[in-house]
């Protein structure tokens, strides 16, 4: 059985490959804790090094109401590498359940074209617990929601 400096060091290098591999930019991995322990099934010791992980991300904005339900979102970095082009009603709509805020009960989806080739989508719902209007900005590229904003209601 290897020590557990040996271990330790194995884990780290392994999780900071598999980090460089899904993320731009630098992670910082930080050790949490970590256990060795016989495995019956296995037979033999299995090692579990728990760790966060920080990467630096881009400033964004998000403003929330006195019930924290979210009533704006503006990410500047989302806005980057624009190219428009037509979405189905269908994927707009998952692109925008993303946020937690859009139910099933659509009454209608308006999309048109910003200036910077974002896609401008407004939502209509009827739900009692999320809001009826919201309009949303986005990159038709990487398929995210650049911007959002909750236009009228209370959830």
């Amino acid at each position: 059985m290897l020590d557990a400096a040996t271990l330790q060091k194995k884990a780290r290098a392994e999780a900071q490959q598999q980090f460089d591999a899904l993320m731009k930019g630098t992670v910082r991995l930080q050790p949490v804790d970590r256990e060795t322990a016989w495995d019956g099934l296995l037979k033999r010791h299995v090692h579990v090094e728990r760790m966060a992980a920080w990467h630096q991300f881009n400033e964004i904005r998000i403003e929330v109401d006195a019930q924290g339900q979210v009533r704006f979102f503006h990410d500047p970095k989302r806005f980057e590498g624009a190219t428009f082009h037509k979405l189905s009603e269908a994927e707009v709509l998952r692109i925008c359940a993303t946020t937690g805020l859009v139910g099933k009960r659509i009454e209608s989806v308006d999309q048109s074209r910003t200036s910077d080739d974002m896609l401008a989508v407004l939502v209509k719902q009827r739900h009692h617990r999320l809001p009826p209007t919201i309009q949303f900005l986005i990159n038709c590229s990487t398929a995210k929601i650049a911007a959002l904003r909750v236009l009228q209601g209370a959830t």
